[in-house]
């Protein structure tokens, strides 16, 4: 490996990921020099789509941690959709598949509860009422979690 001369950075963030890359972009607009360091040949980490699991089949597979892009700020104050950012959200979030045939339950992203709500009621009106009251609670969670973590 070929040595640094490192005295002609203020930072050096090791880690090209999604969270390296916000913090690089944060430190360079403060006016730092920044070096970024990555060891695998593609950056963005968990951001990046795959093609897996064969060819032409584009995805994430941690989609999963998309979850808060809605309340980050990041996506905003980096104008990351104006800098090709593309981010596709199916109405159905996750499912709960059964090996014995039966419809599988459908839980929909945030805009559609009441889906979800009938998909659980399928099976359980008790179980569906008690996550629609969890949705509620989390709901009712959302800013101060947004306080905390941005």
């Amino acid at each position: 490996m070929g040595e640094c001369d490192d005295s002609r950075y203020d930072s050096i963030v090791i880690g090209g990921g999604h969270n390296g890359l916000v913090l690089a972009c944060y430190l360079q607009r403060a006016g730092h020099r920044t070096l970024l360091l990555e060891r695998a040949t593609q950056l963005g980490g968990m951001s990046c789509s795959i093609e897996q699991p064969g060819p032409g089949y584009r995805h994430n597979p941690h989609a999963n941690f998309l979850a808060y892009q809605s309340i980050s700020p990041v996506v905003a104050d980096l104008d990351l959709s104006g800098n090709g950012l593309v981010t596709i959200t199916p109405p159905v979030q996750h499912g709960i598949a059964f090996d014995d045939g039966r419809p599988p339950i459908l839980l929909h992203r945030k805009a559609d509860d009441a889906s979800t709500v009938r998909s659980i009621a399928q099976y359980s009106r008790h179980d569906a009422e008690r996550w629609a009251a969890l949705r509620r609670g989390v709901d009712a969670l959302t800013p101060a979690l947004r306080a905390s973590l941005f």
